[in-house]
C-alpha cells in the first residue's frame, strides 16, 4: 500500500527502459549514433533506479539487497537482452527471497533464536555480489562518461 504509489511512475518509465538499455549496450558512441541522448538517458535511468531502490529499502528493509544480485545472476544464466534481464531478475529475485527467507526460518528453528531474513539475505548475497563485481566487465557493460570542459 505504501510502496505502490511511490514506485508507479518509476515502473512506468522502466517499462520503456529495455529499448534504451539495448542501445546503451552498444556503448556511448554506438547509442549516440543511433539517436539516443546517452547522458540524459543514463541520468534518468539512474534516478529511477535509485528511486526504486530507496523506496523498496524504506518499505521492506535491507532484504532488497537481493535486487543488486539478481541482474548479475540473470546475465550469468544467459539473459542477453535488457527485456530478458528485467524479467529474469524479477523471477530470480522472488526465488532468491524465498530461499533466503526459508533459510532464515530454518536457522531460527534450529538455533531457537529469531534470525532476520535480512541477515540471511546478506550472508548469501554479499559473497555472491563480491564474486560478481570481481569478474571482469565486458565492453558492453561499461559506459564512458566524460564532462565537457568549459573555458
Amino acid at each position: 500500500e505504501w510502496l505502490l504509489p511511490r514506485s508507479t511512475i518509476a515502473i512506468v518509465i522502466l517499462i520503456v527502459a529495455p529499448r534504451i538499455l539495448t542501445l546503451m549496450k552498444l556503448g556511448q558512441e554506438g547509442a549516440a549514433a543511433r539517436g539516443l541522448a546517452v547522458l540524459p538517458a543514463f541520468g534518468a535511468l539512474m534516478v529511477m533506479g535509485i528511486w526504486l531502490v530507496s523506496a523498496s529499502i524504506t518499505a521492506v528493509g535491507i532484504i532488497s539487497f537481493i535486487g543488486l544480485l539478481t541482474p548479475n545472476i540473470a546475465r550469468a544464466m544467459g539473459a542477453r537482452t535488457p527485456r530478458d534481464e528485467l524479467i529474469s531478475s524479477m523471477l530470480l529475485g522472488a526465488a532468491l527471497l524465498l530461499i533466503t527467507d526459508s533459510a532464515a526460518i530454518y536457522l531460527s528453528l534450529l538455533l531457537e533464536e529469531t534470525i532476520p531474513s535480512g541477515v540471511a539475505a546478506a550472508a548469501i548475497g554479499a559473497p555472491a555480489l563480491i564474486w560478481f563485481t570481481r569478474k571482469k566487465l565486458t565492453a558492453t557493460d561499461q559506459l564512458n562518461l566524460s564532462m565537457s570542459q568549459g573555458k
